[in-house]
Parts: C-alpha cells; structure tokens; sequence
C-alpha cells in the first residue's frame, strides 16, 4: 500500500477479499497458482516389499545421475528399516564436482513399510542438463 503501486480502492478490495464474507470483485485472478507437478524419478524399478533392499553399514550412500534438461530437486525420498517403524536422523546433500550446492539436517519417521519418506531442502536446487550431480 505504501509503494503507490496499487490505488487506495485496490487496496481496501484486496484487504476486504481476505476479510469480508461479502467480497467485493476484483480485477484479476483469485485463485491460487499451481505450480509445477512434481516429477518422481524412483531408483529402483520396484519397492515391493523387503525387494531392492541394501544395507547401511557406516558408509555414505550415494547415487551420481544427469539429466537432459534442466530440471529443480526439492528433495529425496528415503528408506527407512523394513525390520519396523524407527526415527532416524539424516543428513541429505546435492553436490557437482565436489562441492555441495545444498544440504539439510532432518529428522523423519519411518513407519516400517516400503515406502520412501520425503527429505526436503530448504529451497529447490537448479540442475543443469549435461552435467554430472551427487545426491
């Protein structure tokens, strides 16, 4: 309101389209953008149950990938036992060369089963086709 980019009559409309049960109409769209559909790319063909599996031994797991557009990667979904339901404590990195273009510390819970559990960074990272990444 202070910018002078909208008039005080567009002003009063919006703040009253967030506040009114009698919205006054406004000049441009209400509804919400969608966004972009994530996309999931899976590692393995098939997570049906106690398949696929490998094991954890102290080591760093890691998987190197390229791709032949650009694309953003919020994030990855994660295993957790399939001896039952444990928290665990993860550390989920996306590096090119070496050097880590984004890291997040989380927690999540994982309920036993065979499902991943959504990992995110705190922002979306940009991937380069071509280029050879680590996650």
């Amino acid at each position: 309101a202070q910018s002078g980019m909208l008039s005080l009559q567009e002003t009063t409309d919006i703040f009253l389209n967030f506040t009114a049960k009698q919205k006054p109409e406004l000049k441009y769209p209400t509804k919400s953008r969608v966004g972009m559909k994530p996309q999931i790319c899976h590692r393995f063909q098939s997570s049906a149950y106690r398949s696929n599996q490998w094991r954890y031994r102290g080591r760093c797991d890691s998987i190197q990938f390229c791709v032949d557009r650009r694309i953003f990667i919020v994030g990855f979904g994660l295993y957790g036992s399939s001896n039952g339901s444990a928290d665990y404590s993860v550390r989920i990195e996306l590096k090119q060369t070496g050097k880590v273009l984004a890291s997040n510390k989380q927690k999540f819970y994982s309920d036993g089963s065979s499902n991943t559990f959504h990992v995110f960074f705190d922002h979306p990272v940009q991937v380069e086709a071509d280029k050879s990444y680590t996650a």
